[in-house]
């Protein structure tokens, strides 16, 4: 079972190093990085490898998540809708530097979990 967490965390940092590992500075809102994310996210989504498409995914649902428990859905949608429309292709570019930089070191944050989590369950599963 815990083979299972240690390998999606990989994983996870496996889809966030498309975007690359260098970070730009971020900006004043962090709600609206955030809403940034989305729009990067959605916008890899609609590309044509798989391996875009995926990253694209996690990276939404990521940041969705994010904007999730600090605003309304409503208000997300809108955020959303209003910034995908001044985005350039420039801004998605640079967005997603930054945004991949960050989804990857959280990917490493979860795989240093799983890892000292494994070693419990495992400690805990062989003294049973």
């Amino acid at each position: 079972m815990s083979g299972g967490y240690i390998r999606g965390g990989k994983a996870l940092v496996s889809i966030a190093l498309v975007f690359g590992m260098f970070e730009k500075a971020h900006g004043a809102d962090p709600i609206l990085d955030d809403v940034r994310c989305v729009v990067v996210g959605m916008h890899m989504s609609t590309l044509n490898t798989p391996q875009q498409r995926d990253a694209g995914t996690v990276l939404s649902i990521y940041y969705l998540g994010r904007l999730d428990g600090h605003l309304a859905q409503t208000d997300v949608e809108q955020l959303i809708e209003k910034e995908a429309g001044k985005m350039t292709p420039e801004d998605l570019r640079t967005e997603a530097v930054r945004c991949g930089k960050a989804l990857s070191d959280k990917g490493q944050e979860i795989a240093r979990i799983s890892a000292a989590l494994a070693g419990k369950w495992e400690t805990s599963t062989t003294t049973k």
